[in-house]
């Protein structure tokens, strides 16, 4: 049962649409990770829930709880309802265990002790307690906010990009050691990220989200491995996607006959491959034509450390041109422009539900 629903929600800022009839529903202790491109509405989204901003039209349901029945809303104070920053937000002139404390009575008994027991909880040393936050690593401010946030025992956490500004691998620490604390607690959450792979992660479902509205969500391997539009699809990350004509279970396109789940289409179709689906071989051109199949020849590379970009223009044939794909790769025997390489396709293409190559 749905413990967050918005139905038919719309935000406009003068002329221009921020959020265009959405809806979305999240289950409770679920967590929720919302990723578009820049102005597709995610932060709105988010602060509607939170409720710093009203809907237009629309509503927004928490618990069964209506807090917003378009402009009519109820105030961000009385929703319940956590928030954890990208800056952390904290107050600069309050110790790090005011700084936590603050949403508690300070006439509270256990006041000093339910702070501790925050600090624990997000890992925090208590030796900490009478710093200000200029103090701290920016990781350590972040998990001040969130303990912060937890303080108040909220129903829902709405994190909007909190890990941002770390570093890669204090991110993901972060991050994991954040995602473990919220299922423990059963808290229902949402994340607002630009990190694709920070989403794919964390989410128990992966919202995308283009022009205000959603472009589809569920699982972050349902949207990874079946995206539903090539917008999608490369949104979250590497992919060929390539005009093919459909048959009996197969696709004809430039890296030949691949597999299909899709037995009942025919026709002309767009078709995805994730670049880990294909590796390459090293070849002669003599040999690439004599045993057929895909081949081609690298045109260009992009150092990146671990891996490197490699660009690979197809040989062309009768029915499809010479592509050019751009493949991330491994493999450093590979790492020479000029070099013929052989294609090797393993599992099946994905047929795109909407679009062919004409569209």
């Amino acid at each position: 049962m749905s413990f967050l629903r918005l139905h038919c929600v719309t935000k406009r800022f003068g002329a221009a649409v921020a959020l265009d009839n959405v809806t979305l529903q999240a289950t409770a202790g679920s967590r929720t990770a919302i990723v578009g491109p820049s102005g597709s509405g995610k932060t709105t989204l988010l602060r509607l829930i939170a409720g710093f901003d009203v809907p237009d039209a629309g509503q927004v349901v928490l618990d069964g709880a209506v807090l917003a029945d378009g402009p009519a809303a109820l105030p961000a104070y009385r929703r319940g309802v956590g928030l954890v920053m990208q800056d952390g937000a904290l107050f600069p002139h309050l110790s790090i265990a005011d700084n936590i404390g603050f949403g508690l009575d300070r006439a509270a008994p256990n006041r000093a002790a339910r702070i501790a027991e925050l600090m624990r909880k997000v890992e925090l040393d208590l030796a900490m307690s009478d710093r200000r936050p200029d103090a701290l690593s920016g990781g350590q401010q972040q998990r001040v906010a969130l303990a912060r946030a937890l303080a108040r025992e909220p129903r829902m956490m709405l994190l909007d990009e909190p890990f941002s500004a770390l570093d890669t691998g204090l991110r993901a620490s972060t991050r994991r050691m954040v995602a473990a604390l919220l299922a423990d607690a059963g808290i229902t959450t949402i994340l607002v990220t630009h990190d694709q792979a920070e989403a794919l992660s964390f989410a128990d479902q992966l919202v995308v989200m283009a022009n205000g509205k959603v472009c589809q969500a569920g699982t972050s391997h349902e949207l990874y491995l079946r995206p539903r539009t090539p917008m999608v699809a490369t949104f979250l990350g590497d992919a060929i996607i390539l005009p093919a004509m459909l048959g009996a279970g197969y696709a004809a396109c430039g890296l030949g006959r691949i597999p299909t789940e899709h037995v009942a289409m025919q026709g002309p179709r767009m078709i995805m491959l994730r670049p880990e689906q294909i590796a390459l071989v090293p070849c002669r051109p003599s040999e690439g034509r004599l045993r057929g199949g895909p081949w081609g020849e690298i045109v260009d590379l992009d150092f990146g450390g671990s891996t490197c970009q490699v660009s690979i223009r197809l040989t062309a044939t009768d029915r499809h041109p010479g592509q050019l794909l751009a493949l991330p790769q491994m493999r450093r025997d590979l790492l020479d422009v000029g070099a013929s390489v052989r294609l090797t396709v393993t599992g099946t293409a994905h047929v795109f539900d909407e679009g062919s190559p004409a569209d």
